[in-house]
């Protein structure tokens, strides 16, 4: 017999809806958006661009922690993958991709486990495309974010399911999730701290969770999640002395006085909030809170939208008991997540609140704001339109993505620098008697990424990054016949300064300078030029010390 739940989704949702409303049809579909993505990322070409370059080269070796702003989960997920790879743009799609189709997998899981039926947990999942982080930040720009929203919502699924199941491997999933958010990023600090104060106030989820009998199992989950991320605490502390005051300094402007930085973040904090909700909330809201109940027709006029998003910000929105548990306490932590970054702000001093931090914070909204909508049961109508508007805003990003591959330049960008020709500039060292065997400095971290894709035995250095040094690896430890090649690279794109200050160093070191026309398949060959300089450094001169030895 097919279950209360069950018989009420067939009877709203279409066949084809229902038929992938499971755990393979929501992976399924997550791959398939994933590929089309990645396929239009390879229409631009094989180059790294952005942060992308700067993970390239530090992925040379498997460390404990690289860099002061992030833990290394996303490195080491890049160095497992590259192990099949090679330092190519497909270990990034691969890692970025495959994050994708497990966060659906999560979010389907926490919205089951929210108390959803299997279609709507599914058009929960779906409902990621509504979210303009998700649905073209995440392609653009992210990388560490990217384990940020992964690990956020896997963590969610595991702590919704303490509330129905707790047992000791339950707990020790929650241990592994909190492990994994905070290898993530360090802002999952926060959003675990606010689920932790949500489940608190709330009766049934502090039965759930800090009941006295799951007192050790509590304990165990905290013991699991220390080991996991025990290796990059301790680099932090021993290794990393600056990590403190550099993300002191990216967090509050440190020349800036305190109500100036107050003045500039507390907007921006506000705009993150509600731009995080962009378009979601607009499209969910009008239809699953617009007056009417089963059967009645849509209302979306701005009058009936902002009465709706009152009903729904309402305290009286949770005495109606038309949330569950789960969907309650995803509600509490969402508020709890908002004032912890309005607090944040007021506390730090913050000036440079970005959209993405609000990532982590305010994701177990989307269990609230659809479990809400299932308790009010819209109409057959309703969710057709709401299943059209996912279809088209997707088609529209993906519209969007293929405009900016056809079209390089702005509004989409300025420098462009996923265009930039590497390829010449690998036939050019090639020219120059470089096998691969050897050392090579780029000026810039795009630069330097895109020389370890060209030639992944070398050993790569990046002028932006002078506190990682690459392994001596054997390609870069020379042999009888003496020292091995290095070369130090860049062209006119990088920064005027950076190039100034290695060329007062370069002495008469031989240069070798040309130009690489980019290529495009609707623009003639000639529609812009990157001008290469290619310097042989001697083991001897103070730039071949500091890049060419050990």
């Amino acid at each position: 017999m097919m279950g209360e739940k069950g018989e009420d989704d067939a009877s709203r949702f279409p066949r084809w809806f229902i038929a992938i409303s499971s755990w393979r049809g929501v992976f399924a579909v997550f791959v398939v958006y994933g590929l089309a993505h990645g396929l239009v990322a390879r229409l631009v070409g094989p180059g790294l661009a952005m942060d992308d370059g700067k993970l390239n080269v530090v992925t040379q070796s498997l460390r404990a922690g690289y860099m002061p702003s992030n833990p290394p989960l996303f490195e080491w997920l890049l160095i497992a993958v590259q192990q099949l790879t090679g330092p190519s743009l497909l270990s990034f799609l691969i890692v970025k991709y495959v994050l994708m189709a497990l966060c659906g997998l999560c979010v389907y899981g926490g919205a089951k486990m929210a108390g959803a039926s299997r279609a709507w947990a599914a058009l929960t999942a779906f409902s990621l495309v509504l979210f303009f982080q998700f649905a073209w930040r995440y392609h653009q720009a992210f990388t560490h974010s990217l384990v940020l929203i992964a690990a956020t919502f896997f963590f969610w699924f595991v702590f919704l399911r303490l509330l129905h199941r707790q047992s000791i491997v339950g707990f020790a999933l929650l241990g592994v999730a909190i492990g994994v958010g905070l290898l993530s990023k360090y802002s999952f600090l926060g959003v675990l701290i606010a689920a932790l104060l949500a489940a608190a106030l709330r009766p049934l989820a502090r039965r759930a969770i800090f009941a006295p009998a799951h007192g050790g199992y509590l304990a165990l989950a905290f013991a699991i999640a220390g080991l996991i991320a025990a290796p990059h605490l301790l680099w932090l502390v021993s290794d990393n002395q600056q990590g403190v005051v550099l993300t002191a300094e990216r967090l509050q402007g440190a020349d800036a006085p305190y109500w100036r930085r107050l003045l500039s973040g507390l907007p921006m904090a506000v705009w993150a909030i509600i731009s995080f909700f962009l378009p979601f909330a607009l499209v969910a809201v009008s239809l699953f809170y617009s007056r009417g109940g089963k059967g009645a027709g849509v209302k979306a006029s701005p009058s009936s939208i902002v009465r709706a998003l009152r009903h729904v910000l309402a305290r009286s929105h949770l005495a109606k008991a038309d949330l569950n548990e789960g969907a309650a306490l995803a509600r509490m932590a969402s508020v709890l997540g908002a004032m912890g970054m309005i607090g944040g702000v007021i506390a730090l001093g913050m000036d440079g609140m970005q959209e993405r931090y609000a990532i982590g914070f305010l994701a177990p909204a989307l269990f609230w704001v659809m479990g809400a909508g299932e308790a009010r049961a819209p109409s057959r109508r309703r969710l057709s339109i709401y299943l059209a508007a996912l279809i088209a805003f997707a088609g529209i990003f993906m519209g969007m993505r293929l405009v900016q591959a056809a079209a390089p330049g702005q509004p989409f960008c300025k420098a462009c620098r996923q265009w930039i020709p590497y390829e010449p500039l690998r036939d050019e060292l090639i020219a120059l008697g470089f096998d691969g065997q050897g050392t090579l400095a780029g000026v810039s971290d795009n630069t330097a990424g895109n020389l370890r894709r060209l030639f992944p035995k070398a050993r790569i250095f990046s002028g932006q990054m002078p506190f990682y040094r690459a392994p001596l690896n054997d390609s870069a430890r020379g042999d009888q016949k003496g020292a091995p090649a290095c070369y130090l690279i860049w062209s006119n794109h990088e920064a005027p300064g950076a190039v100034q200050a290695f060329g007062a160093l370069l002495g008469d070191a031989p240069l070798t300078q040309f130009e690489a026309p980019w290529r495009h398949f609707l623009k003639p060959d000639d529609w812009r030029y990157t001008e290469w300089s290619i310097a042989e450094l001697s083991s001897d001169s103070d730039l071949g010390r500091r890049f060419c030895g050990a």
